[in-house]
């Protein structure tokens, strides 16, 4: 009798165990199987779908509308022309030094005579006054310059208006402006084919239309260079050619200069080599055979 009591008990220890771990277990698996209720879409009418949202409507954006009622977006946001020149635009400071620079070529023009100068203008870094009278060769600087864009998207900047200032001054002054013919006065065939050579690598000189109206050299002996010591370093003399370029889109002319030398050999002698170190090219007056 006892040891079914004991029984008993036993038994209904496990059952009750057997229901709690049941429960437990219903419990935790009820937290993963709740089902969330589907929300119906919200149907829009067609009038509410053609009407923007205030908050995300484009402030550069219009709507107009064509001949055939068809809407358009016309924006009006900056231009991509003015973008350019902005971008491309050359900073102030350049800008000033080059403004500064051209009006003081232009001062020069403007004070020039034949009596009482012997130069039309100061040499500056840029020939300025090539690009005043050329439209060719200011384009070609400019890129160069990689300002041609901003040139050719901003009309009236100030650079154009300095060079057609200048263009305008030389009109008057640059006729007057000749060479002098001590340049020319003696001849040396040697010389005078380093300089013709010299015209293909000036950048702005077509070789093949090329009209000569003087050539030669201003010495007929050498000028000596010494160094230091006082020991002859090579010698030289200046081979000039006074010409125009016929396929310039202006009517004046020039004169490219150069440095021909020989280099001192010892023994007082100096190589039989001629040759060309250096050259520097002006805008002349034509003369009055010129077309």
């Amino acid at each position: 009798m006892k040891f079914l009591k004991t029984n008993m008990s036993v038994a209904i220890g496990f059952y009750l165990l057997a229901a709690i771990f049941l429960i437990t277990s219903q419990t935790a698996l009820a937290q993963f199987t709740i089902s969330i209720p589907k929300i119906p879409k919200i149907k829009k009418n067609k009038d509410d779908q053609s009407k923007p949202n205030d908050n995300q409507t484009n402030q550069n954006t219009t709507v107009t509308t064509t001949d055939n009622n068809q809407k358009t977006d016309s924006r009006t946001s900056v231009s991509k022309t003015t973008e350019t020149s902005q971008t491309n635009a050359p900073p102030d400071w350049w800008l000033s030094v080059a403004l500064d620079d051209i009006k003081k070529v232009q001062d020069d023009v403007e004070e020039y005579t034949p009596e009482g100068k012997l130069y039309l203008a100061r040499r500056m870094q840029d020939d300025y006054l090539l690009m005043a009278v050329s439209k060719k060769a200011r384009e070609k600087w400019a890129k160069d310059k990689k300002i041609n864009e901003w040139r050719v998207s901003t009309p009236g900047n100030k650079l154009d208006i300095a060079l057609d200032a200048l263009s305008t001054s030389a009109a008057t002054k640059l006729s007057l402006y000749k060479p002098k013919n001590v340049l020319f006065q003696f001849r040396n065939p040697v010389a005078e084919k380093l300089v013709m050579d010299s015209l293909a690598h000036t950048g702005t000189i077509n070789a093949g239309s090329v009209k000569v109206f003087k050539i030669g050299t201003d010495t007929a002996g050498w000028n000596i260079q010494k160094d230091d010591s006082g020991l002859p370093s090579y010698r030289y003399k200046f081979a000039s050619v006074y010409f125009q370029d016929t396929s310039e889109d202006h009517l004046y002319c020039h004169v490219v200069s150069v440095t021909v030398k020989q280099d001192y050999a010892g023994g007082g002698t100096y190589s039989t080599e001629t040759y060309r170190s250096s050259a520097n090219e002006q805008l002349f007056g034509c003369p009055a055979t010129a077309k």
